[in-house]
């Protein structure tokens, strides 16, 4: 908007705005002195007036009570705080400072009991929403793990579907309780089934559900898993008539299908990484104040069959096992690329453990203009991130003595070495980077993503681009094809995958 000065001569425009006056406060400070004095003290003037008013006087709100608790209740909830948060005199000063009431009335804070009565409500309707979503849909994956603390045991559970109109993925939470005792496949089988059955999810509806490689979820669904011969038959079946029909005859001849597609994998928690990671970097997850929510529909559970879907193992836990096991064992088994990586990740080790002093941490920072990452025992992408970020400090690591007063040793050939380990590792990187990946990585794009990572491992050999290690890339690469075998030879479930890739739009053509 334009606003006229009627005290210029002539009459200026002035271009502003009716929410904001600086435009022409700004003309009266520079055209004006006197009429901005005025103005000044005018203001100054108006404060007053509302600051004194403000003693009295509450501010009238549109929403009510309830809106005003539900509000809190969400903030509680997506902040995790914890109950007695509404109780503290500092939060609640908060909302008796603004001085709101409804009407006549001022709206009353929470207590600890009305807010845990309104979490159990939000929980119940959450509870529906989900159970509807899951009921309107035809298929639907889920995803199960379970980690440890010192004293419990967590079981965690979440569903995921393809919306039918724009295909993108939708997940829910179903579960995150505590398991009694031991995890052992019997266990984890019973309270997979209950949580299934909770949400009404069948085998029908459940295409797979997707675990690490753990022993006892491998021996779960070895035990309780139904047989995937039928996999591509059951997609691809609206009629349940039909259904029904084909899974008799499939059955006849069940006894005479190979059954090896699930192998025992080394656990996870075995793998040997000690040649590159501290363990005193170890952060364990602290698992405290996790409590089972008693459900509308708990009593069915304990009268349910124990029939587990189908079993995928998770790619990217997968791929993570070749980076964090299988190539550690290939370097050990070299003498002379043992020797070179022991001596390259030792010197890092020395760098990295000098962060835990906070006079050294801060020196590093001032020096290399950034805060130098430190790996996490559990994760190997992080190892390759922080081998990453010491390659792009190489020039300031190696005139570090000048700046700081300790020694850093990470020598010229350590960063070859450095150099050479990270092409080789870059595409199994960026490979479980995008297996992992939220919302994007689709079980279409998987097949693709394995002959990608093989392809570029072919082609660093080809072009002998690695000097050190061409004999950790072949081995890598073998154990590749040997954990995804049914993928590369397309059978079992390298033939779903490989329908899923081929009907995958961003493949299909």
């Amino acid at each position: 908007m334009y606003a006229t000065c009627v005290h210029c001569v002539p009459n200026q425009t002035i271009k502003g705005s009716l929410k904001i006056s600086s435009n022409y406060v700004s003309h009266l400070k520079r055209k004006h002195p006197d009429l901005y004095s005025e103005y000044n003290i005018y203001k100054d003037a108006k404060r007053q007036r509302m600051e004194r008013s403000n003693v009295i006087r509450r501010t009238t709100c549109s929403f009510s009570q309830e809106l005003f608790e539900e509000n809190v209740t969400r903030y509680i909830l997506e902040s995790m705080s914890p109950s007695s948060t509404v109780m503290l005199p500092a939060f609640r000063q908060i909302f008796d400072s603004f001085r709101i009431k409804h009407g006549d009335k001022s709206l009353k804070h929470l207590t600890r009991n009305t807010l845990k009565r309104k979490i159990d409500i939000i929980y119940s309707e959450q509870m529906k929403i989900i159970m509807n979503y899951i009921k309107n849909v035809k298929y639907v994956c889920t995803t199960a793990d379970v980690w440890t603390a010192p004293d419990r045991r967590i079981i965690s559970v979440t569903a995921h579907w393809l919306c039918e109109k724009t295909l993108k993925r939708k997940s829910a939470a179903l579960a995150c309780k505590r398991i009694e005792g031991t995890h052992t496949a019997e266990v984890i089988a019973i309270e997979l089934a209950r949580i299934h059955a909770l949400f009404g999810i069948n085998n029908e509806k459940l295409v797979a559900t997707v675990t690490d490689n753990g022993s006892n979820f491998v021996e779960a669904f070895k035990i309780f898993g139904l047989s995937s011969s039928s996999i591509l038959v059951r997609l691809s079946l609206n009629n349940a008539d039909e259904l029904e029909e084909m899974e008799t005859n499939d059955s006849a001849g069940t006894n005479n299908d190979k059954n090896n597609n699930e192998t025992d994998e080394d656990n996870d928690n075995d793998s040997e990484s000690d040649d590159y990671n501290d363990n005193d970097d170890d952060d364990d997850d602290n698992c405290d104040n996790i409590d089972n929510i008693p459900v509308e529909n708990e009593e069915v559970s304990d009268q349910i069959d124990v029939i587990l879907p189908r079993h995928l193992r998770c790619a990217s836990h997968t791929l993570h096992l070749i980076a964090s096991s299988d190539a550690v064992k290939i370097i050990r088994d070299d003498l002379r690329l043992k020797r070179l990586h022991k001596e390259a990740i030792k010197e890092c080790q020395k760098l990295w453990r000098k962060l835990r002093s906070p006079k050294n941490r801060e020196s590093l920072k001032k020096y290399l203009k950034c805060s130098l990452k430190r790996p996490v025992v559990t994760r190997w992408n992080s190892l390759y991130d922080c081998l990453k970020q010491i390659i792009t400090l190489e020039d300031k690591l190696t005139n570090i003595q000048q700046h700081v007063n300790f020694e850093v040793g990470i020598r010229e050939h350590h960063f070859r070495y450095i150099k050479d380990y990270l092409l080789c590792m870059e595409p199994l990187a960026l490979g479980i980077d995008k297996a992992q990946a939220e919302t994007t990585c689709y079980y279409g794009c998987l097949l693709p993503l394995l002959l990608s990572i093989k392809n570029k491992w072919t082609a660093i050999l080809r072009d002998n681009n690695v000097v050190f290690c061409k004999k950790l890339v072949k081995g890598m690469q073998l154990k590749l094809i040997d954990r995804f075998k049914d993928f590369f030879e397309i059978n079992g479930q390298g033939e779903v995958a490989a329908l899923a890739a081929i009907t995958h739009p961003r493949f299909k053509d």
